[in-house]
């Protein structure tokens, strides 16, 4: 059954991970529970302060210079709720996921702060492969 229910503004498939108890502060996000598959990997990072605090709602962009063109995908980092639902993966501590990627090498990019990070990434087939990025500053209180 396809329908709009909730805070839902289009038609859409639900799809959540609970760990431990079938409550909303046990979500996970469930691209961290798919196989990327024999064809396809997964990048799943951090973009923390130097004392290890995610940033919120930060662009991240993947830059993909395989090809004749540049490509670039972006995500955002994690959100917080007013209750502090919303749970990274309790292994990797993330707050962005790039699922569905072809096998390659990549460049990380953030913007934070008037500052640019960049790293460079591996894909590697089947696999996650894990990112941090370390700002210089810390979030503003």
């Amino acid at each position: 059954e396809i329908g709009v229910g909730g805070a839902a503004t289009n038609p859409h498939l639900h799809f959540e991970v609970r760990v431990g108890t079938n409550t909303f502060d046990a979500t996970r996000n469930p691209m961290l529970w798919l196989d990327p598959g024999t064809t396809r990997g997964m990048l799943v990072g951090r973009l923390v302060d130097e004392n290890g605090r995610p940033w919120q709602g930060v662009t991240v962009t993947l830059i993909d210079g395989r090809g004749e063109e540049l490509q670039f995908f972006n995500t955002w980092t994690y959100l917080d709720d007013p209750d502090h639902l919303i749970k990274p993966d309790e292994g990797y501590a993330e707050n962005f996921v790039f699922p569905d990627l072809l096998p390659g090498s990549y460049e990380l990019f953030a913007k934070v702060q008037d500052v640019e990070y960049r790293q460079p990434v591996e894909i590697v087939v089947g696999q996650l492969t894990f990112a941090e990025i370390v700002t210089s500053a810390p979030p503003a209180e």
